[in-house]
């Protein structure tokens, strides 16, 4: 950040010109890289755990950030063309004999709807949890040949 003085209001409106400007960029930046006209994300509740959603020829896949949540705790489902994700992570343990120092980490749940206009092959939707990323494969339905009579 720099040795900014706080108490001169112009230079502090400038340090928050930067950061704004930062933040856009980085925004927009994130967005190019969307198929916002196929894919519209809806989150709700309290925690909205990082994703990712890259797409090829072959199809879609959901990348999720989930440390310290098990796969008991996690629900994907296909509802319509909503890629349904939902959970949460277990709070530390309590009791008499344990004080937490600090916390910094959220015990919320997460609830996340992906919208995918896309036409993708149900049948071949897979699910992976592997050291706190959880991979959703969604390939992309192969169009129908119809063969010339």
């Amino acid at each position: 950040m720099g040795n900014k003085n706080t108490s001169d209001p112009v230079a502090t409106i400038q340090h928050l010109k930067e950061q704004l400007n930062n933040f856009l960029d980085h925004s927009l930046l994130v967005l190019r890289h969307m198929p916002v006209d196929e894919i519209t994300i809806q989150q709700g509740n309290n925690w909205n755990p990082p994703t990712d959603i890259v797409e090829n020829d072959q199809g879609i896949k959901i990348y999720m950030d989930l440390p310290g949540v098990t796969r008991d705790n996690i629900s994907v489902s296909l509802e319509g063309n909503n890629i349904h994700i939902s959970g949460h992570r277990t709070p530390l343990p309590s009791g008499d004999k344990i004080e937490v120092v600090a916390s910094e980490r959220s015990f919320e749940t997460f609830d996340r709807s992906i919208a995918i206009t896309e036409g993708i092959d149900e049948s071949g939707i897979t699910t992976q949890l592997r050291c706190g990323v959880l991979r959703i494969t969604l390939p992309k339905r192969k169009p129908k040949t119809i063969a010339i009579m």
